[in-house]
């Protein structure tokens, strides 16, 4: 927790008599007490400041206690604010025109298509994959270029780019894999860049799977913010034995009385539908809500059936020999485990002098379950609330939870996040900041709510985010590509890899 301290500011005593000015004309308090007809004078202007002064603070006060028995409360802050003469001051430039700027960039790399019918969107299995340059061995070092051509399922070729490609390069033989780099040529040709970092005689393979087609990342990008989001959600109220429970949500179209709780500093809110007769300050818990609606088209819909999702497209393509070359070789890591994260979590080594605490994001919070939010605090706030130094380590990492709101939700907590990092460097420079990116998880999740393409663009958020900061950068998805991993909980030897990246960071 931040202690704020004061301390006396040292210098002269200040002289019980002061000379004021007003307007040209100087005077003394004490001179015209002295001064009998100007006393009464004096005397009224004293008494009607100290009314006025009084009859504000008075008003104020009444407001205040008025608007917390009869009315909505607006502006209460549930997520502790800090102490006004020492919180930081908001940065000069505008949040709202950054998140735009962000939100822009990756709007720009969204295919611009029409879904017309399911036969003219991209075809895995028509499609052409082909190893740019084939060789009968390859350098350890070099890159592996793999081109793909895209056709629709009448067998024409495809003459725009867009579709979501995900790529690996691996050898079961060695557990070894890595996730290729795609360059889209926009007429429908793709480039995928595989770095080769080991040596294998004849058993690494490529791997290229259509995970949606570029109709369906044009539709998934309308749908998702064509609302304010597919999940929902409720807040329970309690207080003197009253209980209710309301809807909640960043936005509420309603004409019901509101309660909005903000946080003015980081610019962020949330708002509940205010129960009758109990007040704003006792929202005590809060749940997710699925609301089962879609914003796709009974014809889009089609594009995400499960079968239609990760098709193999490199089944033809043969193994790649792998030698030395002359270069240096590559090392890996093995095993690894994993907790829960449903409570704020700590651990204490005596022996090493290390402690650990977790803490989960702030609203929203993806459980279907009540749960005691009230210790809950945006990321950005729980950096400012630390002082940092050479012995404290940041890892930071935000993205599942976020897959079904509007990107923008995304951006702005990202941008809030690294403003709190900059004031972090500012006051306590040799501290280590490590940002963990989301991964890849299960296919067979709703590609609406919470798809890969949503993940994808939040990592591409990220990485826009926070280039050119001294942080460590963990690319989880990266490493669950590479890995082929299908599960929102990465496992094996993959968990273990991204854990010691993150350790070899912090140390």
């Amino acid at each position: 927790m931040a202690v704020l301290s004061g301390r006396r500011r040292k210098g002269k005593r200040t002289p019980l008599i002061r000379k004021y000015v007003i307007g040209t004309i100087a005077f003394s308090p004490m001179a015209l007490v002295r001064n009998k007809s100007f006393a009464p004078v004096l005397f009224a202007a004293i008494f009607l400041l100290s009314f006025l002064w009084y009859s504000s603070v008075f008003q104020d006060s009444l407001k205040h206690l008025m608007g917390n028995c009869f009315g909505p409360v607006m502006g209460i802050n549930f997520t502790f604010q800090p102490n006004k003469a020492a919180a930081p001051r908001p940065r000069s430039f505008d949040l709202q025109s950054e998140i735009n700027s962000v939100f822009n960039k990756i709007q720009r790399i969204i295919p611009n298509v029409t879904f017309t019918f399911f036969n003219r969107s991209t075809s895995a299995k028509i499609s052409k994959v082909s190893i740019v340059n084939r060789r009968e061995h390859y350098c350890l070092g070099e890159d592996l270029v793999v081109q793909v051509d895209m056709y629709d399922h009448l067998g024409d070729r495809k003459t725009y780019g867009g579709d979501f490609i995900r790529s690996r390069l691996f050898s079961h033989k060695l557990g070894a894999a890595v996730s290729g780099r795609v360059e889209d040529f926009h007429n429908g040709s793709y480039h995928v860049h595989f770095p080769l970092r080991w040596v294998d005689s004849n058993k690494t393979k490529v791997s290229i799977q259509l995970m949606h087609p570029s109709e369906g990342i044009a539709a998934l990008w309308r749908a998702r913010h064509a609302s304010l989001g597919v999940l929902g959600f409720n807040g329970k109220y309690e207080c003197l034995g009253k209980e209710a429970i309301t809807d909640c949500h960043f936005q509420l179209n309603t004409t019901e009385e509101v309660c909005e709780y903000k946080d003015k500093f980081y610019e962020e809110a949330f708002y509940c539908i205010k129960p009758k007769n109990i007040s704003c300050e006792c929202l005590h818990d809060m749940r997710a809500v699925d609301p089962r609606v879609s914003y796709l088209t009974e014809g889009e819909g089609s594009l995400f059936a499960r079968s239609n999702i990760g098709v193999e497209m490199a089944k033809g393509l043969k193994t790649i020999v792998i030698t030395d070359c002359g270069f240096v070789k590559y090392f890996r890591f093995h095993e690894g485990g994993w907790h829960s994260w449903q409570k704020t979590l700590e651990a204490l080594n005596m022996d090493k002098d290390i402690y650990v605490s977790y803490k989960r994001h702030g609203f929203p919070l993806e459980s279907f379950g009540f749960y005691y939010f009230k210790e809950d605090m945006y990321t950005s706030r729980q950096i400012d609330q630390r002082g940092g130094g050479k012995d404290t380590i940041f890892v930071i990492s935000m993205g599942q939870h976020f897959r079904q709101f509007p990107l923008t939700l995304y951006i702005r907590r990202a941008i809030n996040i690294r403003r709190a990092v900059e004031r972090l460097f500012l006051r306590s420079p040799d501290t280590k900041v490590i940002i963990k990116t989301e991964n890849t998880r299960q296919f067979a999740t709703l590609p609406e709510r919470v798809g890969d393409f949503h993940g994808y663009t939040q990592y591409l958020v990220l990485r826009e985010v926070f280039v050119g900061m001294n942080v460590g950068f963990v690319d989880a998805w990266d490493m669950t590509v590479a890995s082929c991993i299908e599960s929102v909980h990465p496992f094996g030897y993959t968990l273990n890899n991204i854990l010691s990246m993150t350790f070899s960071m912090a140390c």
